[in-house]
C-alpha cells in the first residue's frame, strides 16, 4: 500500500508542474503570435512601400487588391492583437515607418512578463 501511495504522490507531483508550467506558459503563444503578426504587417508595409513608393496610410491599403505588387494585396487579411482582438495599435517611427504595438495582457503601457509591451517597426524587419 506505501509503495501506490508514494506513486500517487508523485503523479500528484507530476501533473502540479505540468499544469504549473502550461499556466506560466500561457504568455508564450500570445506573445509568439503577436511577434508573427506584426512581423507579416512588416513585410506586407515594406512590399507596399516597394511598389507604391510611400508608407501604407491604413491598414485597409495592405489588403486593397490594386495597391500591391501585380495587383494583388500586400495581405489578405489584417491580424488582430492575440489579447485585444482588436487591430493591433500603429505608431509612426523616427523615419516615417510604422511601428505595431500590443500593450500585452493588461491592454496599458508598461508591464513586464505577460503585461509587457511588443513593439516592431516595419524597418526592423527591412533587409
Amino acid at each position: 500500500m506505501r509503495g501506490a501511495t508514494i506513486q500517487i504522490a508523485g503523479l500528484i507531483l507530476v501533473l502540479h508542474f505540468v499544469v504549473a508550467g502550461c499556466y506560466q506558459g500561457h504568455r508564450r503563444p500570445r506573445a509568439l503570435m503577436a511577434q508573427n503578426d506584426m512581423r507579416a504587417l512588416a513585410h506586407a508595409c515594406l512590399e507596399f512601400r516597394r511598389v507604391q513608393q510611400r508608407w501604407p496610410a491604413s491598414f485597409e491599403e495592405l489588403t486593397s487588391p490594386t495597391l500591391g505588387p501585380g495587383g494583388e494585396p500586400c495581405l489578405s487579411q489584417i491580424p488582430d492583437d492575440p489579447w485585444t482582438y482588436q487591430p493591433y495599435l500603429v505608431e509612426t517611427g523616427i523615419d516615417g515607418e510604422p511601428v505595431f504595438v500590443s500593450y500585452g495582457s493588461d491592454s496599458v503601457p508598461g508591464g513586464e512578463g505577460e503585461e509587457a509591451d511588443l513593439r516592431l517597426s516595419a524597418l526592423d524587419v527591412e533587409g
